[in-house]
Order: structure tokens, then C-alpha cells, then sequence
């Protein structure tokens, strides 16, 4: 099971897009995680520690120890406002992953995180990378997308790649804490356009594969994926709260996650997390029979949290239109199958098998002559028309293959060989 845990609520910045902070509730306590984590009826198998500031946690030490001796991959994220020792004393530890936050280059970031602070993140990293032993150690850059920085974090991420970390991590503002209404949000489309920038920049470069998203859909992952032709180097993350991790706060209650407010007891431990799984599972199930999501075309490709009853037709709207004004682009073009057992045709449908596994077509009332019209002669639209199957239904499948290596597209008879 993973646990994540915000070890404190104290903090050495006052960031404005903070989702934790909450300047109305402080509470300075120092909880005795180790105990709780003892208590646990579950294997633990990772720990993420967040805060606040994790290195402000007074019994750092000893968490760190006791996760060490039971042998728990333990991930940490910090501001980096600390000294050329704390980035020793971190790089002795067994730690699989120290995530440091810039929120772009100096100007940007200051105004974000506070005067000073980019200057002695850049040299808080540097020295981790500089004592780093352990080759199983990541060490990388969380950047969080806002008004400011949209212009900049290019040059953010050529910056700390080019000083060798492991990956850099790309996050958007969640509105919560002090982001409530900050001047720091940005809108879908221009989320969206970071995104894109990022993705065409990085595509053909090795450098991509030390980039990773945060999204709130799973949708956006395959669309980049497919569009930018990066062999699903984005990975795609669905929630696991209540199934195969927990959170537990700063105060040391134990909840599903963040959104899940049902505290769960230690003393009742496997009962609790088993109700609250249930539940997820039944809110879930009710999504699907919601009216505005059950046959929006994203469907397949979706996963909204259950908890989370803020509908965005904005955004999804933006997602269908990008998404099919993309499709529209191959009409024109050809395809040669490499490997025809991927349709596969009874007498009165056909399929279309993803050979991911993650979704197939079950095409009604399918045209079983399909590969006759698959001959590299004939363009989507006309193979769309003969075949009787939905033109976007066809084109997500085919560059969802191609992105596979089980066909080859082209636009014209003569480029092809």
C-alpha cells in the first residue's frame, strides 16, 4: 500500500498558489508517524512525504530510519530553501525520489515563492546533484503552470535537464488553500497551449521521456500521445484512494485521500478502507449514468474523480473540438496495415482491437470486407464510407495503431514505399 503523508503544515515560504496552506487553521503539532505507520494492517510498499515543508518535520530522522529498515521506496518533496548540509544529510538517506519546486526562472518564481527563493533552490538542487551516490536516487523539478511562467518554462526545463536531473514534473495550480481565486490561475485553452508547446518542443528528443504530466483526465495523456507521435511515453494515472493507498495528514488522521473526507480508524482499519473503496466504486458507477457525461464522446478515454462533482464542459469541449479538428487532418490519407490480426470480423460485426488492451471498437453492423478497402489506395474518408464504420471511430484506431507500429500512414500513393 502507498502512504502519503503531509508530515507538517509548517513552511519556510508563503507560496500564493499553495493548495495546502490555509493560513486560518494552523496547528503546530509534530505527530509520531512512525507509530501510525506501525499500525497499518498492510504491507507498506511507498511513502510520499509532503507537507508544509517535509524538512521542517522535527523527527525526520527517525521516520526515515524506520522506513529504511522496513525497506519502503520513499519519495520527498521540498521547496528547497535549505542548506549545502541538509543536501548531504537527504543524499545519505535511502530515498528513491527528491522532488524540488521552481515555479520558473527568477523573476517568475520569486514573485511566486518569494524574493530569493529561485536562487537558493537552483543551488539546493545543485548540491544534491553534486553528493548524490545511490544510482536507485531520482532527483528532479516540480513546476506548477500559472499566469506567470507560461512563456518561460522552456527555458526552465532546458535549465535544470541541461544540470542532469532525473526528470521534471508538470503540475496545474489545483484550486484549493491559498489558490482560491489566485491571479496566478490560468484557463483550458491556455493550459492547454503550455502543454502543447512542451510536447512539440520535447517530441523527437530523448529529453521527453524526463518529462512528466499531471493531468486531470486521462484523455489529454492519449491525445498528446497520439498527436505528437510519442509511442504513449506519457503515462496515463487513474486513482487508486482506498484500493492501494491512504492519506494521512499533519495531525496524523487517515483518510482515502485528499477529497475523501470519511476518516478512516486504525483500530477498524481493514473495515473502514473496505467501506470507503465500496463507495468510491458506487459513486462512481452513478457517473456513468450522468447525462451529461454518458455519451460524450470522450467517454472511453475518460476518468473524472467520483468526488469531484464540478463539471467542466469547458474543457472537455476544448479536448472533443482539438481532438476532432486533429482527425479531420487525415482524411486525405492512406494506410497499409503490417498486421491484419488486429480486425478481427464476425458474420454480423467487426472489431477493431487495440493491441493495448485498453480499449477496443465494437463496430455495429461492420462492413467484414474491411481489409479489401485497407490497400493503401484508398484515403480514411473513402475507407470510412466503404466500410460503413463512424470516420473517427476509424482514425482513432488506425493512428492509435500506428503509434503501435502495426500500420504505416501516409498522404500520397507516391510518397510510399
Amino acid at each position: 500500500m502507498k502512504i502519503v503523508i503531509d508530515l507538517t503544515n509548517k513552511c519556510n515560504l508563503k507560496c500564493k498558489h499553495c493548495g495546502n496552506a490555509n493560513d486560518n487553521s494552523f496547528v503546530n503539532i509534530e505527530t509520531d508517524f512512525i507509530n501510525i505507520l506501525k499500525n497499518i494492517p498492510y504491507t507498506i510498499t511507498k511513502v510520499d512525504l509532503l507537507g508544509g515543508e517535509p524538512l521542517l518535520y522535527s523527527k525526520l530522522d527517525d521516520l526515515l530510519t524506520y522506513l529504511e529498515e522496513i525497506s519502503v521506496e520513499v519519495s520527498l518533496i521540498s521547496n528547497g530553501q535549505f542548506s549545502d548540509e541538509m543536501a548531504k544529510y537527504l543524499c545519505k538517506k535511502m530515498i528513491r525520489n527528491i522532488s524540488i519546486s521552481i515555479d520558473g526562472m527568477r523573476e517568475q518564481n520569486d514573485q511566486v515563492r518569494g524574493k530569493g527563493s529561485y536562487d537558493k533552490a537552483i543551488k539546493f538542487l545543485e548540491s544534491l546533484l553534486e553528493y548524490k551516490t545511490n544510482e536507485k536516487m531520482d532527483i528532479g523539478v516540480n513546476i506548477v503552470v500559472n499566469r506567470l511562467n507560461c512563456e518561460s518554462i522552456k527555458l526552465l526545463i532546458e535549465k535544470v535537464l541541461s544540470q542532469g536531473v532525473d526528470y521534471v514534473r508538470i503540475n496545474r495550480i489545483l484550486e484549493e488553500g491559498r489558490a482560491c481565486n489566485s491571479d496566478l490561475l490560468i484557463d483550458d485553452v491556455q493550459y492547454l497551449t503550455v502543454i502543447e508547446q512542451i510536447c512539440s518542443e520535447y517530441c523527437s528528443n530523448d529529453l521527453m521521456e524526463k518529462i512528466v504530466f499531471d493531468f486531470e483526465t486521462p484523455f489529454l495523456a492519449y491525445y498528446l500521445n497520439i498527436k505528437y507521435d510519442m509511442n504513449y511515453m506519457i503515462k496515463k494515472d487513474y486513482c487508486d484512494a482506498a484500493q492501494h493507498s491512504i492519506y494521512i495528514n499533519s495531525i496524523g488522521e487517515i483518510y482515502p485521500c485528499r477529497s475523501y473526507q470519511h476518516k478512516i480508524n486504525l483500530t477498524n482499519f481493514i473495515n473502514d478502507i473496505s467501506l470507503c473503496a465500496t463507495k468510491l466504486i458506487m459513486n462512481s458507477e452513478k457517473e456513468e449514468n450522468d447525462e451529461y457525461c454518458i455519451s460524450c464522446f470522450l467517454l472511453q478515454y475518460c476518468f473524472r474523480c467520483p468526488l469531484n462533482k464540478k463539471k467542466n464542459p469547458g474543457m472537455c469541449k476544448l479536448l472533443e473540438t482539438k481532438l476532432l479538428n486533429y482527425f479531420d487532418g487525415f482524411r486525405k490519407h492512406r494506410v497499409k496495415f503490417l498486421d491484419n490480426t488486429f480486425i478481427v470480423a464476425t458474420d454480423s460485426e467487426l472489431y477493431l482491437m487495440d493491441p493495448s488492451k485498453e480499449k477496443n471498437y465494437r463496430v455495429k453492423n461492420g462492413n467484414a470486407k474491411l481489409l479489401e478497402y485497407i490497400d493503401g489506395e484508398r484515403t480514411f474518408e473513402e475507407i470510412s464510407k466503404n466500410s460503413n464504420i463512424d470516420y473517427y471511430t476509424l482514425t482513432d484506431f488506425l493512428l492509435d495503431l500506428s503509434n503501435r507500429g502495426g500500420c504505416e500512414i501516409y498522404e500520397l500513393k507516391e510518397n510510399y514505399s
